[in-house]
């Protein structure tokens, strides 16, 4: 059984009344425990479905769906939960849909009126696990359209679609956040803007009891006890981020990803190749994938050997290189995953 007192509660979360909510807490915490208990128990109080969303196809094997519900089937013992396809059915009723991120866009236009709670689990990657979808937040946002389509804006919210997005706190840098313009709190709480609501989930009280474990004695003080247990976002961490002060520097070049966009700045204090969330408009700015590409850009395909490119890899290579912030860190992680996944080249970015 679920003890409300160490694991997480969606009460406060649901209080907001947010069509988006973002929840990122520490391993174990009973996020997605929470959601699956949310989305059957609202099924059998109101007859609405659910959908269930994951990234890649990998993510929703049929293995993986044949034990969706394996953990929360003591909680409702005088039902019968089985699972057909990518479809849940609680007494041969259907009361959910799995869907893959990632081929949603294949799938039929049809809205889905009888669904009001989206969950999609995992949304932040953790680091060096494949990568996020182009235009990801835009796949997304079409899918939930499609859902929603012609929802009553007078009925209560409880109607209407609303996700959670589920994830450990690897990392406050996610195409989500920047999307809305939405910033995570520091600290375990609640930040709201705009119908979008952060969640930092307090794991305390989870943690005072994973210490007595067995293996919460053998890993505490260790990096993996810092991030799965101790809620610390690993993923933002570097040696290689400086608060330089750009003032310093002169303007090389920029390179743009999913409309994101980090200048790279010769420091003249040391001779670094700084990277900053912020550059001067130019006509010097690199793009890798072709939807990054306007009339105004450079295609780095075909630039590569340009004196930019090869002062950039010179930098890497040399370890003359650093970050203004966590997020032009995280910018140009993506942009060495794309490149390399589509040019091989740039291996040490």
């Amino acid at each position: 059984m679920i003890d409300s007192a160490v694991y997480w509660s969606k009460r406060k979360a649901l209080s907001y009344a947010a069509l988006y909510n973002f929840i990122q807490g520490g391993r174990g915490i009973g996020k997605t425990y929470s959601m699956k208990e949310w989305c059957i128990s609202d099924f059998l109080k109101s007859g609405k479905e659910f959908v269930w969303v994951r990234r890649y196809k990998e993510e929703l094997r049929q293995k993986y769906l044949l034990s969706f519900a394996d953990d929360i089937a003591d909680k409702f013992p005088n039902h019968h939960i089985t699972i057909k396809g990518k479809e849940l059915f609680v007494d041969k009723e259907k009361t959910g849909t799995f869907i893959v991120l990632s081929t949603s866009a294949f799938q039929k236009s049809v809205p889905m009126p009888n669904v009001n709670k989206g969950v999609f689990d995992e949304f932040v990657l953790e680091k060096g696990v494949t990568k996020y979808l182009q235009n990801e937040v835009h796949t997304f946002l079409n899918l939930d359209s499609t859902i929603a389509r012609m929802r009553d804006e007078s009925l209560p919210i409880t109607e209407d679609l609303r996700w959670f997005f589920l994830a450990n706190r690897v990392s406050y840098i996610n195409p989500y956040f920047d999307y809305f313009k939405i910033k995570a709190p520091v600290e375990p709480g609640f930040a709201y803007k705009n119908g979008c609501l952060i969640e930092i989930c307090d794991s305390s009280k989870y943690k005072q009891r994973y210490d007595n474990t067995r293996r919460g004695k053998i890993l505490k003080d260790t990096p993996f006890y810092s991030y799965a247990i101790g809620n610390d976002p690993y993923s933002d961490e570097s040696k290689f981020i400086e608060n330089f002060s750009l003032g310093n520097c002169d303007f090389k070049f920029s390179i743009m990803l999913n409309d994101m966009i980090v200048g790279c700045w010769m420091d003249r204090s040391d001779y670094k190749l700084g990277f900053a969330d912020s550059a001067p408009s130019t006509n010097r700015t690199y793009v890798i994938q072709q939807e990054d590409h306007s009339p105004n850009t450079l295609w780095l395909k075909t630039f590569k050997r340009s004196p930019d490119i090869q002062l950039m890899l010179t930098a890497y290579a040399s370890g003359l290189i650093k970050y203004k912030n966590v997020r032009s860190m995280h910018i140009m992680n993506a942009v060495s995953y794309t490149h390399l996944r589509a040019h091989e080249t740039l291996r040490h970015l």
